[in-house]
């Protein structure tokens, strides 16, 4: 068009406004029709983005929780780890000072081992604060009871 104003009309055509345009009921609605469905496509392309959204979202919080539960997991297992260790080192520490106050004391006083554990029953039989004691220690020095 632009071509045949400059040929014949000599004349240029900067732009070209349609104010009114008579189209066939069935072409009209067809147009209609193609652009409700374009909307509909966006929308849902829309919609279709943001579930990608919202599942990413909750893939990488899942995640994120996923490590947290597992470093606080480990760092329970490590500190249950750490005070069983320094009970069981504890313990060890009084048992082996216990066995060298025993040995140094039968030392001292030339006991001899069933002369040492007499004093020990004698000293936990002592020490015991509670009511109602029933106490049965096969002694070292009498040979257990055999039944035949």
């Amino acid at each position: 068009m632009k071509q045949v104003f400059s040929k014949e009309c000599y004349s240029d055509v900067q732009f070209l406004q349609l104010r009114s345009v008579e189209l066939p009921a069935e072409f009209d609605n067809s147009i209609q029709q193609t652009e409700v469905k374009k909307q509909d496509i966006n929308l849902a392309q829309a919609e279709q983005q943001k579930i990608n959204v919202e599942l990413d979202t909750a893939i990488k919080s899942a995640l994120y929780q996923k490590n947290v539960t597992i470093n606080l997991a480990r760092g329970e297992a490590q500190s249950i780890l750490q005070a069983n260790q320094a009970k069981v080192s504890a313990y060890s520490q009084v048992q082996d000072s216990q066995t060298q106050a025993y040995s140094n004391l039968k030392k001292k006083l030339a006991l001899k081992n069933q002369d040492l554990l007499k004093m020990i029953k004698t000293q936990v039989i002592g020490e015991y604060n509670g009511h109602d004691m029933a106490v049965t220690i096969d002694s070292p020095e009498k040979p257990a009871n055999v039944i035949r």
